[in-house]
């Protein structure tokens, strides 16, 4: 993929007037201050991908194609030049789409139709040789060799250009030589702090997004009024199903409330300080989603951005023991990003490299979702239901095929 400085004179895609506009009109299409803070957040770890394209040649062969390139053949770029891999490797296609999401969003290049990408005024100058030079000068040192974003380029290549394939095995643990332990059980050992700033952060960020509960259809819920048996796994402190509960006083049911002793008895705690009285519907159970799923043939079994934060190897494993649980009327409900085919907004791109930096999770297309799915034996999709918010979450509704 190396096209040294043999780069076009100027740009086949959107000249730098009309990319100016586009992204001052992002810039005001944020309602509220909080929503622009919140991309900004999440949008740190967008400099990783940068870095890696830099890295990969990928601006490079952008500038110098002079057309439009497919995601396929920036792909057997990389596979030809370090690994000698194949040209439609769909994984190695599909990391190579992952990092131009946000770039793309960014106006960094311009996403033609779906995995396919072309060079604009932009990035004609992230493939300048000093640009880049600058680029790689001021990001290296000020992020360190020790750091997750300093992995962030580095990883893809020892992981041969995929998206890593365990949740112990990523960037957060490679900068600090902990592979084959979890995020969530370093934080606890190392900086738990982090799970204060994670509760503290979580309830802010919904503050400032539609919950599902104010959308979502009261039918496409209740299949009926009586014995109904709701369960969230992986509950954390339970603000979805206090929201559900709240919202249908009268629906008779019992909303169970699932996680880690931990998490619940944190909770509990926090609850009982507060001087907080749950709804009598409400019962807490202590449970982990890898193990047998103990309430069976539940109506609903849903789960609130939790599929995020795992890859599909340990996501078919959670499927499964629901899967196992399901009775003939159940159904799976999975609460999380549904992310666009092609021209995806920056806020949910961001989302899906900030799993990639801290979890080895994944935001996910419905196509995407029906892949992982379809590797569960005996589950299908029956409906995508997108929120009114264009970046909002949805949720993929799922059955148990007899």
């Amino acid at each position: 993929m190396e096209t040294g400085n043999g780069t076009s004179t100027s740009a086949p895609g959107r000249k730098f007037g009309a990319l100016a506009q586009e992204l001052s009109k992002d810039l005001l299409s944020f309602k509220k201050p909080g929503e622009l803070i919140i991309t900004l957040i999440y949008a740190m770890p967008v400099l990783g991908p940068i870095r890696f394209c830099i890295a990969a040649g990928i601006f490079r062969a952008l500038a110098a194609a002079g057309e439009p390139l497919s995601a396929d053949k920036l792909a057997a770029g990389l596979t030809n030049e370090h690994h000698g891999g194949t040209a439609d490797d769909e994984e190695r296609r599909d990391f190579v789409a992952r990092m131009l999401r946000p770039l793309s969003a960014l106006k960094l290049v311009d996403e033609v139709s779906s995995y396919v990408y072309q060079a604009n005024d932009l990035t004609m100058e992230l493939a300048d040789p000093g640009m880049a030079a600058g680029f790689n000068l001021v990001y290296d040192d000020i992020m360190g060799p020790s750091s997750t974003m300093a992995h962030m380029w580095t990883y893809p290549k020892v992981n041969q250009y995929k998206s890593p394939p365990s949740a112990v095995d990523g960037p957060f643990q490679r900068a600090r030589n902990s592979v084959g332990t979890p995020p969530f059980k370093t934080w606890a050992q190392e900086t738990p702090e982090q799970f204060d700033n994670l509760s503290a952060f979580m309830p802010r960020v919904q503050k400032e997004r539609l919950h599902w509960t104010e959308w979502f259809p009261e039918e496409g819920l209740f299949k009926s009024k009586d014995n109904f048996t709701f369960v969230d796994v992986g509950a954390g402190r339970g603000h979805d199903l206090f929201a559900l509960a709240t919202k249908y006083p009268e629906q008779k049911a019992r909303f169970i409330m699932q996680d880690l002793p931990s998490v619940i008895d944190e909770g509990s705690e926090q609850r009982e300080k507060d001087g907080t009285i749950i709804d009598p519907r409400v019962e807490v159970m202590k449970h982990d989603f890898f193990q047998p799923q103990p309430v069976q043939h539940a109506d609903i079994y849903w789960m609130h951005k939790i599929m995020h934060d795992w890859p599909d190897d340990e996501s078919v494993k959670i499927l499964t023991r629901l899967r196992d649980a399901m009775g003939p009327q159940s159904r799976i409900f999975l609460n999380d990003m549904i992310l666009p085919n092609e021209r995806c907004e920056l806020l949910p791109a961001a989302f899906d490299i900030c799993m990639l930096a801290l979890l080895s999770g994944l935001e996910r297309n419905e196509k995407m979702w029906s892949s992982l799915i379809g590797k569960v034996g005996g589950l299908a999709v029956v409906k995508f239901w997108h929120p009114p918010q264009s970046n909002g979450e949805g949720v993929v509704e799922v059955v148990r095929m007899n």
